[in-house]
Formats: C-alpha cells, structure tokens, sequence
C-alpha cells in the first residue's frame, strides 16, 4: 500500500513557494528588510530605488528558492530564516510519514531552517533604469 500523504520536501517546497511570492509583498523591501536579509550587491542596487518602486524591480528577477541550513549570506541573496513549517492536518493520515514530523493537536511541524533566493542581478539592473 502506496502512502498518498503529506511529505516533508512537499510541504518545504510549498513554503519555498509562498516565501517567494511574499517578499515585497507581506515581506516589505523596507531599508530594515534589506539590511538584515539580502546580501550586499542585492543592497546596493536596491536602496538607491525609491521604496514604492523595489518590489516592481525585483519582481521576475527572484530566483527560485531553496532549502538552506546554516549558512553565510550571498551578495546575490536573500537569505529568509524560517525555523520550522506548521501544517494543519485533520489526522496523521494525512501525512505520507508521520515520524518525519512533530505533531501536536491538528498541527504538524518540520524543521527547515531558512530559505534563500538568489537574484538576477542583470535582470534587477535593466528594471532599475527602465523606472
């Protein structure tokens, strides 16, 4: 009998996912934003563009996320911590593996330590001088 669950990599890439449309949207591209998670060449590009106009820049230039554990950031990146993901389940049923998670009540949580995102910094320059 083939599992049809809930995995760990499913609901990591589903978090990846959502952390990539959030940034510049929940996530705000404030000055405060940009100096605790984009590293410096993504900085540099960014903080001479006026607030109201980083996110329009940015978008279609962020790259695709991945899973990070503890690392330096990159001067293309944006490094997001995250700690660990909450799913709500109805019943470990719904999960593939129940022992790859820690369940408490409806929720199920995982750990994943951050998310990184590289950016297309060719890409951010041309959007830069096209405002």
């Amino acid at each position: 009998m083939t599992k049809t669950g809930l995995t760990v990599a499913q609901a990591v890439e589903q978090e990846l996912y959502s952390l990539g449309e959030a940034i510049g949207n929940c996530l705000e591209l404030t000055d405060d934003f940009l100096d605790r998670y984009c590293g410096k060449d993504v900085v540099a590009l960014l903080r001479p563009v006026a607030y109201e106009s980083r996110e329009f820049v940015l978008e279609g230039n962020i790259g695709e996320g991945r899973e990070t554990g503890y690392e330096s950031l990159s001067d293309d990146t944006i490094l997001l911590p995250v700690g660990e993901i909450e799913v709500q389940i109805e019943s470990v049923d719904d999960l593939d593996d129940p022992d790859d998670w820690t369940i408490s009540g409806d929720c199920a949580y995982a750990i994943m330590i951050g998310a990184a995102f590289v950016i297309d910094l060719d890409g951010l320059k041309d959007a830069i001088e096209a405002l």
